[in-house]
């Protein structure tokens, strides 16, 4: 184990910042995190592999897989760059109660291309109907071994600065595809992946084929969805869907949850009138 660690800080840290923009642009965003498709990897360090055939066991296995690799590749991650702050707040689409007047805030780390993400989703976004007074955020973590997960993620992104108001159907609808961008669709390309996002997003009205297909090659929305990943890693994400409750890792929550756990799990946080009280925001601020 303690080898593994060595080799991984070690390829993080000699690599040099053309090496990774060669490595990128030879093998795509599928790369994005430092792993490369194994059939078509060269003169890349092992211990940055993975076969995605491994990651195909039971849940709980692949949960343990996931976050085991994870936690490796964001200290690798660490010791090569900063993490950006992200612009214009904390990272997340968010919906419900603003997060100052909340009295339950959940965070979503959710990959588009994770079929438990997938199964989980219909619980998932009838929770703020559930619990009004719920500040909703969901951020977006798109696994490496997850085939097209970085380009499933950017079309979030430009539905989410174009029209925003269609996020949440954006999402259904690229659940609803997701069998189309999973092996063994072998001929799909990154480029083949784009278009038909680009179609989908017109046939839906969301925005026009144009738009998504030039955003979603933006160097902008690249960003924007790298910082997303990074600022998962900053929270210690190591699987998807992970759920935080109040800023706490809920670690027992799980794809297979329905309402009947949900509420179980967040009924006794819902706060009294006196609860509110402690961490009801101050009406001003320290004075200088």
């Amino acid at each position: 184990m303690l080898v593994g660690v060595v080799l991984v800080l070690y390829c993080a840290t000699t690599q040099s910042e053309e090496q990774h923009e060669s490595f990128d642009s030879q093998y795509g965003h599928n790369a994005f995190l430092g792993f490369a498709p194994v059939s078509k990897a060269k003169n890349v360090c092992p211990s940055l592999l993975a076969n995605p055939s491994e990651m195909m066991a039971p849940t709980t296995e692949k949960r343990m897989v996931a976050r085991v690799w994870s936690l490796l590749l964001v200290v690798a991650t660490a010791a090569q760059q900063r993490v950006p702050i992200p612009k214009g707040g904390v990272d997340g689409f968010r919906c419900g109660a603003a997060a100052t007047n909340a009295s339950l805030q959940l965070d979503l780390f959710l990959d588009l291309a994770c079929d438990d993400c997938k199964a989980a989703w219909p619980t998932l976004k009838s929770l703020p109907t559930a619990f009004p007074g719920m500040s909703f955020v969901l951020h977006l973590f798109p696994l490496p071994y997850h085939l097209f997960a970085f380009e499933l993620a950017k079309s979030a992104h430009v539905v989410a600065v174009h029209n925003r108001t269609a996020l949440w159907r954006w999402v259904d609808a690229v659940f609803a595809a997701q069998p189309k961008y999973q092996p063994p669709a072998d001929d799909l390309t990154r480029s083949i992946v784009e278009e038909s996002l680009a179609d989908l997003a017109a046939s839906l009205r969301i925005t026009s084929r144009e738009l998504m297909r030039s955003e979603i090659a933006s160097g902008a929305i690249d960003e924007e969805t790298r910082i997303g990943w990074k600022y998962g890693c900053t929270r210690s994400v190591a699987a998807t869907p992970s759920f935080f409750v109040n800023g706490v890792l809920a670690d027992d929550a799980n794809a297979e949850w329905g309402l009947k756990e949900w509420h179980q799990l967040l009924d006794p946080l819902v706060p009294s009138t006196r609860d509110l009280g402690v961490r009801k925001p101050m009406d001003a601020c320290p004075s200088p």
